[in-house]
C-alpha cells in the first residue's frame, strides 16, 4: 500500500473525550428526566448532531434532544477550556513520524468544528492538520461514507491510499464504505469479530500504528 494520507477520528481516538462525553450525555439526559443507556450512546458514536437528535425524538420523544446536544457541548467546551481533554498517548509521536515523511493528515470527525478546534489548540496540534472536516459539513454522518470522502477530496488524496484511525463501529464502517484501509484503534468499545468485516487491522495505542504504517513509508 501506497500511503498518502492518514484520517483521524477525534474523540477516543487522538483525545480523551468520548468517556468525558458519555458522561456529560447521561448528566443530561437526567437533568431533562432521561436515564440513557450505554448501548444507546455507543450505538450513536460517530454520528452528527442532526441524526443524534433524530435518535433521541425516536425513542425519548418526550425530551428535548437539541436541548441535551447542547448541554453537551457546553460541558465539553468548557472542560476543554479548562485543559482537562488531553491527548491519547502516542498522538504526538505518530504526527511526526506522519511530518517526517511529508503525509498528509485530517481529522475527519461528527463534533461540531468550534468543539474540533477547541479540542486540538488546547493541546497544542491544532497546526498540525492539514483539514479539519466536522459533522456539519457533510450531508450523512458515520456509518456512511461522506465524512472520509470529503477528508480525501480536501487533501486531494486517492481513498484507496488513505487510512483511517477509527475506535467506533460507526467509524470503521463509514472508513471501509470510503474505500480506504481502515485501523481500529479502541476505547470504550473493544474490537469484536463483528467488526472484522470493517476492520484491516488493529492496534493498542497510537504508538502501534507507527510501526504498522513503517512498510508503507518507504
Amino acid at each position: 500500500m501506497k500511503l498518502t494520507a492518514v484520517l483521524f477520528d477525534m474523540d477516543g481516538l487522538l483525545t480523551e473525550s468520548e468517556h468525558r462525553g458519555h458522561r456529560a450525555l447521561k448528566d443530561g439526559g437526567r437533568r431533562l428526566g432521561v436515564d440513557l443507556p450505554d448501548a444507546l450512546l455507543n450505538a450513536m458514536t460517530g454520528m452528527n448532531d442532526a441524526e443524534c437528535v433524530a435518535i433521541f425524538r425516536r425513542h425519548y420523544p418526550q425530551m428535548d434532544g437539541e436541548r441535551l446536544l447542547e448541554y453537551y457541548r457546553e460541558e465539553m467546551y468548557l472542560a476543554s477550556q479548562k485543559g482537562e481533554i488531553p491527548l491519547k498517548p502516542g498522538v504526538r509521536e505518530l504526527l511526526d513520524t506522519l511530518d517526517e515523511h511529508r503525509v498528509a493528515r485530517a481529522v475527519a470527525s461528527s463534533n461540531d468544528l468550534y468543539l474540533i478546534e477547541s479540542y486540538l489548540r488546547g493541546n497544542g496540534i491544532l497546526d498540525r492538520f492539514d483539514r479539519l472536516i466536522s459533522g456539519d459539513m457533510i450531508a450523512q454522518s458515520k456509518p456512511a461514507p461522506d465524512i472520509y470522502l470529503a477528508a480525501a477530496q480536501a487533501l486531494n488524496a486517492d481513498p484507496a491510499q488513505c487510512l483511517v484511525l477509527e475506535d467506533s463501529p460507526n467509524g470503521l464502517k463509514a472508513g471501509r464504505a470510503a474505500g480506504m484501509r481502515t485501523c481500529m484503534v479502541p476505547d470504550r468499545i473493544p474490537f469484536t469479530d463483528e467488526l472484522r468485516p470493517f476492520t484491516d487491522d488493529v492496534c493498542a495505542s497510537l504508538l502501534d500504528v507507527i510501526p504498522l504504517i513503517a512498510p508503507w513509508l518507504s
